[in-house]
């Protein structure tokens, strides 16, 4: 068989040696569909025949399928009817976001299909952060058309930053501002996930809305903002009245460790200064803070961060005897 000039066995002459050559076919249509012109596209029938004898799996036409991003709307709508199956009853969490990124270039009804399947609903409410209002506009107006799907349009605005878009289906009456998706997931929880200030603003304005609602991992939006950094979110949030400032994940870790643990100073020191902020407050495994800050936290940010938790009112790093390899830490930097 010949791609583009290109010669590709289609079955193997030695079993022994059918790991080898299943590397050499992958690199072989991969090279062949960066070489070409994919504006006449890859045939479907070539993923067909090396997808039917086992040459490809899923992940590695989600990989050609990134770098092919030209591809016909046929091809694509036969990888996604040929591999789709797979990748939603896959429980590798790559394989289902890298298929959510392959097909959202599809166009606006692709998202709203992936939207309403929960293997994918996750990963494809994170992509409205990505994309142009007018994209997510074109969805929420797709979604809109639907009793229950329409839940979700505040989700996307919300995703993508979009404050006009999140006032308006705010003034809806069949709008609820702490509608949770398939992970259990609020509009809050996804504005404060990607930095979105004003539309946290509008959201935590909207009658009801719960600032402390957990995702089915057990973070909160004030859990997303301390993990990411968003330190104009994170201000906002405790500014909300009943924000549960000491809230922890499935894991037993609360903002305060999550800040430490990513190197967000000037988040740890908002944290610590919040009234009820409990420095001392430990994990699943029995860490605090300043351990997780000492294990995890970058080394360029270490030393201040350490510093800024065993300083604060009431850290009792003494009496727990960690002193003693906080000072070696110390030394180490």
């Amino acid at each position: 068989m010949e791609i583009y000039g290109r010669s590709i066995s289609a079955t193997p002459g030695n079993p022994k040696k059918h790991t080898s050559h299943l590397l050499r076919v992958k690199r072989q249509i991969c090279l062949a569909g960066m070489i070409a012109d994919w504006q006449h596209g890859l045939p479907s029938g070539i993923l067909s025949l090396v997808s039917e004898q086992g040459l490809l799996e899923a992940r590695d036409v989600v990989n050609i399928s990134i770098v092919c991003r030209n591809w016909r709307e046929e091809l694509s709508l036969f990888a996604l009817a040929r591999f789709l199956p797979a990748w939603l009853e896959s429980e590798d969490s790559n394989v289902i976001t890298a298929a959510v990124a392959a097909f959202i270039g599809m166009g606006p009804l692709a998202l709203v299909d992936l939207l309403q399947h929960p293997q994918t609903q996750r990963s494809a409410l994170n992509a409205p952060s990505k994309l142009s209002v007018e994209y997510s506009e074109a969805v929420i107006k797709h979604l809109l058309q639907n009793e229950v799907s329409r839940l979700l349009a505040l989700h996307i605005a919300a995703a993508g930053g979009h404050e006009a878009i999140v006032k308006t289906l705010l003034a809806e009456p069949w709008s609820k501002v702490n509608h949770v998706d398939d992970a259990n997931r609020t509009p809050l929880y996804l504005a404060a996930r990607f930095g979105h200030e004003a539309v946290v603003n509008r959201l935590l304005e909207a009658p009801g809305c719960n600032v402390n609602h957990a995702s089915d991992q057990g973070a909160t939006p004030l859990f997303m903002a301390a993990f990411f950094g968003h330190g104009a979110v994170l201000k906002r949030l405790l500014e909300a009245p009943g924000c549960d400032v000491n809230k922890v994940n499935n894991h037993g870790r609360s903002p305060l460790m999550m800040a430490a643990a990513n190197g967000h100073e000037e988040n740890v020191t908002t944290l610590i200064e919040s009234p009820g902020c409990d420095v001392n407050q430990e994990d699943v495994n029995g860490r605090t803070a300043l351990c997780i800050a000492a294990r995890s936290a970058p080394a360029a940010k270490k030393a201040a961060i350490m510093t800024i938790i065993v300083e604060a009112p009431g850290c009792d790093a003494g009496e727990k005897g960690q002193m003693q390899w906080v000072d070696l830490v110390m030394e180490l930097l």
